[in-house]
């Protein structure tokens, strides 16, 4: 006939708001309560714990600044208010979020204890988080990542300020490039958890996702709204 119908498009980003959320808050406290020295000293059968109680730190009452306002960023949230965290958000059109512009995002950071990443890949987001921002950051902030690897402007920056102790460590789901080549200088960067872009896991996901799928086909057939419906012209 020569009609033409734009297709639909979902995706499963609600799908994945627990397990990612978790993850981060996983690293964050395996960095703060010391978890993953701890795991390396038992694989070396050593045991010094005392001398490491002063430096173990609590998430709670800690100041946190999630760049994104989507699914992931708001369960981030949920579990984070659960330790009373000081809880801001960036986005540009949320109408909670206190931070909407990068001026406004570098004048906050330096009171910032963690940053969390959360944000899609668009065009607008690649490259948001500037070198000169995570030279903001105070010595003991955390810099986290669950979102898309291309947020940072110069990763290579963040490997200096890990390297050189100039912020306090990172959880990183992502990186710019994956798998993370083994003579990449991450791997060497201390306090630093690299989940390997596995965020999203659960043992049920596979069997979730054909849910999810049957759900929207369902709904696609009776013509009712479908789920996660992407906006391309937006990019998610």
């Amino acid at each position: 006939s020569g009609i033409k119908t734009p297709a639909l498009v979902t995706n499963l980003n609600d799908y994945y708001a627990q397990p990612c959320a978790e993850t981060v808050v996983a690293g964050i406290m395996a960095l703060y309560r010391g978890i993953d020295r701890f795991s390396v000293l038992k694989n070396d059968a050593r045991w010094i714990g005392y001398p490491m109680r002063a430096g173990l730190q609590l998430l709670m009452h800690k100041k946190v600044i999630i760049l994104g306002s989507g699914n992931i960023a708001r369960q981030a949230a949920k579990i984070l208010g659960g330790f009373d965290c000081d809880i801001t958000f960036f986005a540009r059109t949320a109408p909670d979020a206190a931070l909407r512009t990068a001026e406004q995002l570098a004048a906050a950071l330096p009171e910032a204890d963690i940053v969390i990443g959360c944000l899609p890949g668009t065009a607008q987001t690649r490259g948001l988080f500037t070198t000169a921002m995570i030279h903001k950051m105070k010595p003991s902030a955390l810099f986290c990542n669950i979102g898309r690897g291309n947020l940072l402007e110069d990763e290579g920056a963040l490997v200096d300020a890990l390297m050189n102790k100039k912020i306090g460590g990172a959880v990183l789901d992502v990186t710019a490039k994956e798998p993370l080549p083994e003579n990449h200088p991450l791997w060497k960067c201390a306090n630093t958890i690299l989940s390997q872009h596995t965020g999203g896991g659960n043992i049920t996901e596979q069997e979730g996702i054909a849910h999810f799928f049957l759900d929207n086909l369902t709904s696609f057939k009776k013509g009712h709204a479908l789920k996660n419906v992407i906006q391309l012209e937006k990019g998610y």
